[in-house]
């Protein structure tokens, strides 16, 4: 293990920053219920400032977006020709959205007609089986749908006849006294 001495951050030692870490986790087990009150307060003033703080400016954002290299102003010197090119072409590979499978593509490479023929009918076999999962999805949702409208419906008229129920025993009972 390193000595936590020698590591800094900024102008801070890792022994001074592991101290002050202490003395704040000893203030919230000590004092649980006021600290997450103070917690709560300044999440609440700083979704408050957020709100309230002016958007950044299209202007603005065309010009970090072109900024060339895409790497912090602090380390442009660093970084040499060669070491953009490998950015770009990894920024570029991660926007990379192959319309073929490499499976697809290994395939047609062979110029085996009878096992692209396989391939090509298992790929349109998945995308029927898709389709219909889709419209069966579909129905589902129609069919519960349906059936929220038949519960509605029938809880309605079960509360009507209990109410016309209660108003015939009545009629009932006033008959019978007469």
């Amino acid at each position: 293990m390193e000595n936590t001495q020698f590591i800094t951050y900024g102008n801070l030692s890792q022994s001074i920053i592991d101290e002050y870490n202490s003395y704040a986790i000893a203030l919230i087990d000590k004092n649980p219920v006021t600290i997450e009150a103070l917690q709560e307060s300044m999440v609440k003033s700083v979704h408050k400032i957020n709100k309230q703080k002016d958007q950044a400016s299209t202007a603005g954002m065309i010009a970090v977006r072109g900024i060339d290299p895409k790497i912090h102003p602090m380390l442009v010197d660093t970084v040499d020709e060669k070491e953009q090119m490998l950015i770009d072409f990894k920024e570029s590979v991660k926007n990379y959205k192959p319309k073929q499978a490499a499976l697809h593509i290994g395939i047609l490479k062979t110029r085996d007609e009878e096992r692209i023929g396989i391939f090509n009918t298992v790929i349109e076999e998945q995308k029927q089986s898709s389709i219909i999962k889709k419209e069966r999805e579909k129905m589902q949702k129609q069919y519960e749908k349906e059936l929220q409208d038949y519960k509605r419906v029938l809880e309605k008229n079960h509360i009507e006849m209990r109410n016309r129920e209660l108003k015939n025993n009545e009629l009932l009972e006033r008959n019978k006294e007469l």
